[in-house]
């Protein structure tokens, strides 16, 4: 969730946190979904991965991630690794010898090598960037990231280019009670800075703020209270992230006010708008909303997770929902397992062992299906985002029965309303390829509470 992996102490704040979301909403009544419409704007998905991408597995979890679907990856430079031993003389210059890239030189050649789109997370401050309270000092923290872009800008030393850059990993979560008064003013000044010195690099790179722990705890500030202060005066970005970790399924609704999880994107969403459209949040294009992070444990292997075939539903559900909510990219948060005796994250697209789970076939190819009063709404993306020919079917006694086929939009979008009394569940079939979705049961389970991270 935290990137680097948050400590044991943290996890067991943000699972405290989603215990009391247990009330939330139950699934969406089918006549919440909206009428069948295409071509508005893409879906891309995404995987973060602080240990595969950054370990000795990488090149595979990239390929992997790639065959999953996923066209972007979010990667964490560590401002702390990145200077190992001194502060630097001349900070805002990747070539002063006090900067060590070469780790995470690595990391981009990887991931741009198996055909992912880098989005960097810059986060973590050493000792001497830090201000007296601890939080990272906002002038040293842009210097760095201005160093950064500079040194991958596509042009220096034949690097991969970074387009879109993070500032900071959930800042409303600071960690100590004390801090949440003045967390979102640290914020302010902490982003505009980042975003003057990545945008003088090349004024055509995306600014990405917010990236928000979706839980109010002792220690982290609600996500939409924390919008509201941040947002009391100008700040500067070209995208707003969220983390809408969930305690249930794809229309459960977070407990406390101004908690955000999946069921509470489009009021997120309505408040972003109200800053854009008062001119508090600021940017030279139009301003977009991801998802950076979310997922949820699976049992197995975690015998507290969402069992394997409903969180498969769910993952498909919840790209949809997404996507409805206004919201073009999503960060899935895993790649492969950690084992569980050692670890809370077992969200991965797949096990320990790198067998896939069902989860890495909804995520790639998403498609829902819902009823009402004799006709069906279904709506899918197919691998990739690519366009092509679709056919929806339904199985019946007599087995898999067409009900029509349509053409995707160019960004491989979807979506129509079929009259049908049966009762089967739905799928889709690219015509072109050899690729099926995971059937959708017009059966809606109902809600149910599950920790975020299980166990």
């Amino acid at each position: 969730m935290t990137l680097p992996p948050r400590t044991a102490a943290a996890v067991a704040v943000a699972l405290a946190a989603a215990l009391a979301t247990l009330a939330g909403s139950a699934s969406a009544s089918r006549s919440e979904l909206p009428a069948p419409r295409t071509g508005i704007r893409p879906l891309v998905t995404g995987v973060t991965d602080p240990v595969e991408f950054a370990g000795p597995h990488a090149n595979g979890a990239f390929a992997r991630a790639h065959s999953a679907g996923a066209r972007l990856v979010r990667l964490t430079l560590d401002w702390r690794t990145a200077v190992p031993r001194a502060r630097p003389r001349h900070p805002s210059n990747p070539a002063d010898p006090a900067y060590s890239w070469r780790t995470f030189d690595t990391e981009l050649r990887r991931a741009t090598a198996n055909g992912l789109e880098p989005l960097v997370a810059v986060t973590n401050a050493p000792a001497w960037g830090r201000r007296e309270d601890g939080l990272a000092d906002p002038r040293a923290f842009a210097a760095f990231a201005g160093a950064a872009a500079s040194r991958y800008d596509g042009e220096s030393e034949r690097l991969p280019r970074v387009r879109y850059w993070q500032a900071w990993n959930e800042p409303n979560h600071p960690g100590r009670p004390e801090l949440k008064a003045v967390v979102a003013d640290w914020y302010r000044q902490l982003v505009n800075r980042f975003a003057a010195a990545v945008h003088q690099v090349d004024p055509t790179n995306d600014v990405l703020a917010g990236g928000c722990s979706p839980f109010t705890t002792s220690t982290a500030v609600g996500p939409l209270h924390f919008m509201r202060q941040l947002f009391a005066a100008p700040v500067h970005l070209d995208i707003w992230s969220h983390h809408p970790y969930t305690s249930g399924g794809p229309t459960h609704q977070a407990n406390g006010n101004d908690d955000v999880s999946l069921g509470d994107l489009v009021e997120m969403r309505q408040l972003l708008q109200r800053e854009i459209s008062a001119h508090r949040a600021v940017s030279t294009r139009r301003i977009r909303f991801w998802v950076t992070e979310f997922s949820w444990d699976t049992d197995p292997p975690d015998p507290e997770g969402v069992p394997l075939a409903l969180q498969a539903r769910w993952t498909a559900e919840a790209l949809y929902r997404i996507w409805a909510a206004g919201i073009d990219t999503v960060v899935w948060f895993r790649i492969r397992d950690e084992p569980l005796r050692t670890s809370f994250y077992q969200s991965g697209l797949y096990f320990l062992d790198w067998r896939p789970k069902r989860t890495v076939y909804a995520f790639r190819f998403p498609f829902v299906a819902f009823a009402e009063s004799g006709r069906v709404l279904i709506w899918g993306r197919l691998p990739g985002g690519r366009p092509g020919d679709v056919a929806i079917e339904q199985s019946s006694s007599e087995g898999w029965r067409r009900l029509g086929t349509l053409r995707s939009d160019r960004y491989g979008i979807f979506s129509q309303l079929y009259a049908t009394s049966d009762e089967g569940p739905l799928r889709a079939r690219v015509l072109d390829r050899n690729d099926v979705s995971l059937p959708f049961s017009l059966q809606v389970p109902p809600d149910h509470f599950y920790y975020p991270f299980g166990s």
